[in-house]
């Protein structure tokens, strides 16, 4: 599933059918909403970042890269 907010300039046929064709469901959030959604910011999203930049600081770890920023 891929979360986008509702503006237009995502909203693209061939995006959209580039979706369809892997199999990707497209969740499109609704304009002004936010306050509504913030939780998701808090209780989805937040874990997902610090998962993943753990995830890439210990890759970065085993194989002596250089850390990957922002």
């Amino acid at each position: 599933i891929l979360l986008l907010s509702g503006h237009e300039s995502h909203i693209i046929v061939d995006f959209m059918w580039l979706c369809k064709q892997n199999h990707i469901d497209i969740l499109y959030l609704p304009a002004h909403l936010s306050y509504v959604l913030q939780p998701l910011d808090l209780g989805t999203f937040s874990p997902l970042k610090s998962h993943y930049r753990k995830e890439i600081t210990d890759l970065t770890y085993l194989n002596n890269v250089a850390t990957v920023k922002k």
